[in-house]
């Protein structure tokens, strides 16, 4: 089954809702995997987060602006959707080009002066039939919890300005495909000895 790309044109925000089955569905209209992004506020309280470390940590996630990627892929696994994730992360990466970034696990770090700044956040979990994958890229730090020391692609100059984010999101969208129908294609012509 195909990974089909979305631009969602409206500001939404993101509060964790959106990590739920079919929601891609309802938003988008298209039926089926769907990565889609979109840019909006982030504000996820505590008990709507999914990751029992950062619940456990008591640790919100807030950004007063970013990049959301949002996918639900069908016929996968929960391994196979954190392992997605963390493919998704290094296209990002790769998208971005620059050498001060490094990718550790399911986070992106920018190395800066005053040391290596989170610039994204990132999860994956399981639906009954699907993997659902969140990835946030700040644009800014504002709105970032006090205690997270963060880096913005737009406020450390990895993008221009907000003009250049959707046609940077577009780009990550089509190599996101790439990789995941060459994946299925690779699949495909191998047989067993």
């Amino acid at each position: 089954m195909p990974l089909q790309p979305c631009w969602l044109d409206v500001t939404t925000p993101y509060t964790g809702v959106e990590l739920s089955p079919l929601w891609l569905m309802r938003k988008t209209g298209l039926q089926g995997s769907v990565l889609a992004a979109f840019t909006g506020p982030c504000n996820v309280p505590v008990e709507a987060l999914v990751d029992e470390a950062d619940v456990q940590a008591n640790a919100p996630i807030a950004s007063q602006q970013m990049l959301h990627f949002v996918a639900e892929v069908f016929h996968l696994d929960a391994f196979a959707g954190v392992l997605l994730q963390r493919l998704w992360m290094a296209v990002i990466a790769e998208q971005l080009r620059c050498p001060d970034l490094t990718r550790s696990g399911d986070d992106l770090f920018l190395a800066t002066q005053g040391g290596l700044r989170k610039l994204s956040v990132s999860i994956a979990t399981a639906g009954r039939f699907s993997v659902l994958i969140h990835v946030g890229l700040n644009l800014t730090q504002a709105g970032v919890p006090s205690d997270v020391q963060a880096a913005g692609l737009i406020s450390e100059g990895l993008l221009a300005d907000e003009a250049a984010v959707q046609p940077f999101a577009k780009q990550c969208l089509e190599a996101m495909i790439r990789e995941f129908e060459q994946a299925g294609l690779a699949f495909c012509k191998v047989h067993a000895r």
